[in-house]
């Protein structure tokens, strides 16, 4: 920047410098307006509410005076701090644009008194700009942290519940547990929402594509810890009915196909187009779906098939084959509804790549306790790099 510029805007930091109690006063002022959780906070604790907002401004000051300065430290602490006070993410998203749109204001008129040249407020505006993403960016990422922290401390207390049925837990504290986690989850999900519109590097915005897509994880293995607890805990009720299997069958490869297309995978469905059964059609659903999710989740390329007939007057025979690079010996024993789970923990780590690339098989372990709720048999059969083949049993009706 030229002289003259780096002269007016050291004159622009010196201006602000000396706003700097009725910049924090509005902040204070529009914060009370919109957040009751701020109002609270001055209450308890003036010095906690500004926090680290005095030494930002600092920081800013010297940024345009051209002088060297890091943001980090003062956002890190204070998305440590909102944190302590319970706020949620969004919250802490609005405090850094209020604090934005106050010094964007103050920037304009500054113009008037110093009668600065719009180019040197243009450059203060593109400074404050890039400041406040900082400010945003690395509070929202320690706020991350924390969060997922505390999320994974309460999915491991959750799973080693799981892994230990005959330990009392009251149905309250599951409630409780994954009212805890699911909130934990829209508040995260709902700061890489916001954080989207703003106009990140390159490197930022593939930090936030990979949290939110941890995020997602997160939420998809919860909900299936949460549906495994609670048939293990025998709150799944079995509610019998007629419906058209082909039916649910068909509606399903249909509302799968644009995500087949996505992967570059081809999706077939074949059986005949009436199949009426006695069973639960909600269980039957969900099996299904699990099953065929997976096979569409790790196949790379080829096909996922699936096809159903009826075997005799008493049972119904559904098979979902893929491609894939086939299911490891651990999670096919855990499928396998002939195989006790307990002899799984004996099976060697030597697949613990495929192990790892099926996550925990959480999703498998409940299409298994579904069967079994529903009298079906399913196996497995799966080569290494070609392919798994499921096929279950259904009676045609589940009360018999």
């Amino acid at each position: 920047m030229s002289s003259l510029n780096f002269q007016e805007l050291h004159q622009i930091a010196n201006y602000l410098s000396g706003k700097q109690s009725a910049i924090l006063k509005q902040w204070k002022d529009l914060m009370q307006r919109e957040e009751k959780k701020a109002s609270e906070l001055i209450l308890e604790s003036r010095g906690s509410f500004y926090n680290s907002i005095p030494l930002f401004l600092e920081h800013f000051y010297d940024t345009l005076k051209n002088k060297p300065t890091s943001f980090k430290k003062v956002s890190i602490d204070h998305g440590a701090n909102r944190w302590e006070y319970g706020y949620e993410l969004q919250e802490v998203v609005e405090e850094w644009e209020i604090l934005h749109m106050i010094l964007t204001d103050q920037l304009n008129s500054s113009q008037d008194v110093l009668l600065s040249d719009w180019q040197t407020i243009a450059q203060a505006q593109k400074l404050l700009s890039k400041s406040i993403h900082d400010g945003i960016l690395f509070s929202v990422k320690k706020y991350n942290e924390l969060q997922k922290r505390e999320a994974r401390a309460q999915m491991h207390d959750l799973n080693q519940i799981l892994q230990k049925p005959d330990t009392p837990f009251p149905v309250e504290n599951l409630r409780e547990t994954s009212h805890d986690l699911k909130g934990t989850v829209y508040i995260l999900n709902t700061g890489f929402f916001l954080l989207k519109d703003y106009e990140l590097d390159e490197k930022a915005a593939r930090i936030i594509d990979q949290m939110s897509g941890a995020t997602e994880t997160l939420d998809h293995l919860l909900n299936d810890l949460l549906d495994l607890f609670r048939i293990e805990a025998g709150q799944e009720e079995v509610k019998v009915a007629e419906f058209d299997a082909a039916k649910v069958l068909n509606d399903l490869c249909e509302s799968m196909q644009p995500l087949a297309q996505k992967e570059d995978l081809d999706l077939r469905c074949e059986g005949p187009q009436k199949l009426l059964v006695q069973s639960d059609e909600k269980k039957v659903r969900r099996i299904i779906q699990n099953l065929v999710l997976n096979s569409l989740k790790y196949t790379d390329s080829g096909f996922v098939e699936i096809k159903w007939k009826l075997k005799t007057d008493e049972y119904w025979l559904l098979e979902i084959k893929d491609t894939g690079p086939g299911l490891s010996d651990i999670h096919a024993a855990s499928l396998t509804t002939g195989t006790d789970s307990s002899e799984t923990q004996n099976q060697s780590a030597a697949d613990s790549e495929n192990v790892q690339r099926h996550g925990e098989g959480i999703g498998l372990l409940i299409v298994r306790r579904l069967c079994q709720l529903l009298n079906a048999v399913i196996n497995v059969n799966a080569q290494k790099g070609e392919g798994t083949t499921y096929h279950i049993v259904f009676p045609v009706n589940a009360d018999k």
